[in-house]
């Protein structure tokens, strides 16, 4: 197994509060994404793992094999991680996969090792922050690098699910086997599919901020959904969400009402920033617990950098590699 492991060390908020960027507490967090190694070899191992007629059709690959295939060298990671020491940064972790190195710093020293000067200014009473140009690497290690994440606090995945809320009704909208109609998923039910806590079957929910169990366990309660209190899991990725947002709690609610007896594992990103929801997408899929990944938070593509998009590309042709399922929702609007 090709692991990454260094000293980590506790890291605050720093700079996700923008109340921080200040003298007082002058630190940055970033993210360097080291790239996957023979992009070619990988893309056409996907197209055989999803062509019926090929026999490498659903061959799935273990964590450990893609890793030692296609995740980011050992000596790549070493030298990003020696240079970002070197001019000042603190390295606090390096994911399982070696897909992100998060690191944090002052102001200085993030702009000495990116070559960006960081740029704030006043929107609608907060400081926000960014830096004056793409960052950049010395060209031997932008070679070994997808993406740099963290340098700004503007791009943050949104939720939806943002209306007034729909006071009490003597009926419910839609039931989950209104849904399930709708969606043909009876004859599942019919024939005893509805979920048996395998792998097979365990939904991982990327998301941000928190949910109150007691109000999921209503949810199902109400609707007459027997499900087990085991079968679902909080798993918090960058921290401690420290609030509760409606877009969690539906995501958890309705995956657990029209698969009662999956598993659902929660993956609780500390707030939507898109750095913090490429380190949910890599740890659902380091994790390999779960076959289906579901996403409810998005962004216009045309107004996020490349190199993140390119990120979480990368971790989802892994999740392809895996047998992982990436599902968004797509309806919203």
């Amino acid at each position: 197994m090709m692991a990454f492991a260094i000293a980590t060390t506790a890291v605050a908020a720093f700079a996700r509060d923008p109340q921080l960027l200040s003298a007082a507490a002058p630190d940055l967090a970033v993210v360097v994404g080291p790239r996957v190694r023979h992009p070619q070899e990988l893309a056409q191992l996907l197209l055989q793992l999803h062509d019926p007629d090929s026999p490498r059709y659903r061959q799935y690959l273990s964590t450990d094999e893609f890793d030692e295939r296609f995740g980011p060298a050992r000596d790549d990671v070493a030298a990003i991680v020696s240079y970002l020491t070197e001019q000042g940064l603190t390295v606090s972790d390096v994911s399982a996969s070696g897909f992100l190195i998060n690191a944090h710093g002052t102001i200085d020293a993030v702009e000495r090792t990116f070559g960006v000067n960081v740029i704030t200014h006043e929107e609608s009473g907060q400081t926000a922050y960014a830096p004056d140009r793409e960052p950049t690497l010395p060209p031997h290690l932008a070679a070994t690098v997808t993406s740099i994440q963290g340098i700004e606090n503007r791009t943050q995945l949104r939720a939806n699910n943002t209306g007034p809320r729909i006071p009490s009704q003597e009926s419910l909208p839609f039931t989950p086997g209104a849904i399930a109609q709708a969606y043909n998923l009876t004859p599942l039910y019919d024939a005893g599919l509805r979920g048996d806590g395998s792998r097979a079957t365990t939904i991982a929910v990327a998301t941000a901020f928190g949910f109150q169990r007691s109000d999921v366990s209503e949810f199902w309660r109400t609707l007459g959904i027997d499900r087990r209190p085991d079968l679902l899991e909080v798993i918090p990725v960058g921290g401690t969400a420290a609030r509760t947002i409606d877009e969690t709690t539906l995501d958890v609610e309705w995956a657990g009402a029209m698969a009662p007896g999956a598993r659902i594992l929660a993956y609780v990103g500390v707030d939507s920033y898109v750095s913090t929801f490429t380190s949910v997408y890599d740890r659902i899929v380091s994790d390999n617990r779960a076959a289906v990944m579901t996403i409810s938070w998005g962004l216009c593509e045309r107004t996020m950098p490349q190199t993140d998009l390119d990120q979480s590309h990368a971790i989802f042709q892994k999740a392809a590699a895996l047998g992982i399922s990436v599902v968004a929702a797509s309806g919203d609007s």
